[in-house]
């Protein structure tokens, strides 16, 4: 998230002292590499509710959000409407 924010105080002019949107860590969850490596080897171009993925990937729902938040950030998941997250195509 900081290099967001670095890139668009550089492009845009603006003075941001604290990183906007979600923080994991202020929410008191620390995620590890695998983690998000377990999450992003269960999903594919078939949307899968979050529901099952929590159940696939023995991850609390809490933890689960920010894997899938982190991996749509990097590209890796699509987000898709109806609590449902798909891998990129």
């Amino acid at each position: 998230m900081q290099d967001v924010t670095a890139c668009l105080q550089g492009a845009t002019g603006l003075k941001v002292n604290k990183p906007i949107g979600y923080s994991h860590a202020e929410q008191g969850v620390t995620l590890t590499q695998n983690e998000i490596e377990r999450v992003a080897a269960l999903l594919s171009p078939v949307p899968v509710s979050l529901a099952d993925l929590s159940t696939d990937s023995g991850l609390p729902w809490r933890t689960l959000a920010a894997v899938v938040a982190e991996l749509e950030l990097g590209g890796r998941a699509i987000i898709q409407p109806g609590g449902l997250v798909s891998g990129p195509v």
